[in-house]
């Protein structure tokens, strides 16, 4: 009967011993099977937070790792805007435009049986790229007509000279890129300007050298144009839609330089006939007309005035204009002594509307013609489009 205590006792502890063994069981397999199955399912699963330590010390595994863990079609990367603007004569007080990435000073000009006459100083390329612009040469006509671009055009063999002419220049002078404003280019002159574009893209590009094309407007009907543009679309690297002159300075009919749906009309026909919105620039004016009309409204005279200091002419003489949700333009009319004026201003919602562009149609980014009436205030006033 003495034992019985002792052997109680026993009983008591394997009993015990007994039951944790069997909580284990039940509770530590199936908690290992879920441990198991939630790591098959998804390897990646305990390195997503280290991703970032394993992106600088390996790349490569971090890519192989991305893929592998990556379940969905990843978010594209944000467009990146570019923003450029023209500059004549010297003008190069450029340092305070912020965000201001290239600057197209002239360059070279085009003689219609003149060799090339190269414009630009050193001195000016080298202050850009210290302020870190970069800098695309423009390269023009010296006469900007029909006929004397039809002249140098119909030489072949002086369209690859100048062309090798321009690439050994650009090369020289440290240029980022070439931007041809060449107008007033006929249909019957078309054929031949391709030719010019496609022996300067190959005089250009083995020197890493951009080329960007400033295109009007097509006003004659998109007949055999999509052949033409599809052609500057392959051999440039940028078409840059020269979004102004709506109305031009002898137009009888007066109106604004440039209007939110006329500029719409000419992206949607641009890229409709071969140019690839990623690589089309917007051009746009900053500058407008003044129209002097007569009794009927018909244009007497214009002249091109900055818009900024229009603008501020007409806030000092409490001129207030009319907004047009169609043009984004403010419309204004006045007098000046028993004269009358007409104009179209272009205002910062103008500018917010015009820059939408790039967003809606996912454009490469925009310009201005030209810096020279575009004080660096009114350039940080911009709208970032993106």
């Amino acid at each position: 009967m003495n034992n019985l205590p002792v052997l109680a006792d026993r009983l008591a502890k394997l009993f015990l011993i007994y039951s944790l063994f069997i909580a284990a069981i039940v509770i530590g397999i199936p908690s290992a099977i879920v441990l198991f199955h939630s790591d098959s399912a998804d390897p990646g699963k305990n390195i997503v937070d280290t991703s970032l330590e394993k992106n600088v010390a390996n790349p490569a595994k971090s890519e192989s790792t991305a893929k592998r863990t990556t379940k969905s079609s990843p978010t594209p990367a944000p467009l990146h805007t570019l923003s450029f603007g023209w500059v004549t004569g010297n003008y190069s007080n450029l340092a305070n435009y912020n965000n201001l990435q290239i600057v197209s000073p002239l360059f070279a000009s085009i003689g219609a049986s003149s060799p090339l006459k190269v414009e630009t100083a050193s001195p000016l390329i080298s202050k850009m790229h210290g302020e870190g612009k970069k800098v695309w040469g423009r390269v023009t006509m010296e006469a900007q007509t029909s006929a004397a671009t039809r002249q140098f055009l119909e030489n072949p063999g002086r369209i690859n000279q100048t062309a090798q002419e321009i690439g050994s220049n650009a090369v020289k002078s440290r240029m980022d890129g070439i931007n041809v404003d060449i107008e007033n280019i006929g249909a019957n002159d078309r054929k031949a300007f391709m030719s010019f574009i496609v022996a300067l893209s190959n005089a250009l590009k083995p020197n890493h050298i951009l080329l960007s094309v400033d295109l009007q407007p097509e006003t004659g009907g998109v007949q055999n144009i999509s052949s033409f543009n599809q052609v500057l679309n392959q051999y440039s690297d940028y078409v840059v839609f020269m979004g102004y002159d709506e109305h031009w300075a002898t137009d009888p009919t007066p109106g604004p330089v440039t209007s939110l749906q006329w500029l719409k009309n000419n992206v949607q026909q641009f890229i409709k006939t071969g140019i690839s919105a990623q690589k089309l620039l917007l051009g746009l004016p900053s500058y407008t007309r003044v129209w002097q009309v007569d009794a009927n409204g018909a244009t007497i005279q214009s002249q091109a005035v900055s818009s900024e200091d229009f603008n501020n002419l007409m806030l000092k003489e409490h001129h207030s204009g009319q907004w047009n949700s169609t043009t984004g333009t403010s419309y204004v009319s006045y007098s000046v002594g028993g004269k009358q004026y007409k104009a179209w201003l272009m205002n910062d919602q103008s500018l917010q509307s015009y820059l939408q562009l790039i967003q809606d149609y996912h454009l490469a980014g925009y310009g201005f013609w030209n810096l020279n009436l575009m004080s660096a205030n009114n350039w940080n006033k911009l709208p970032n489009p993106g």
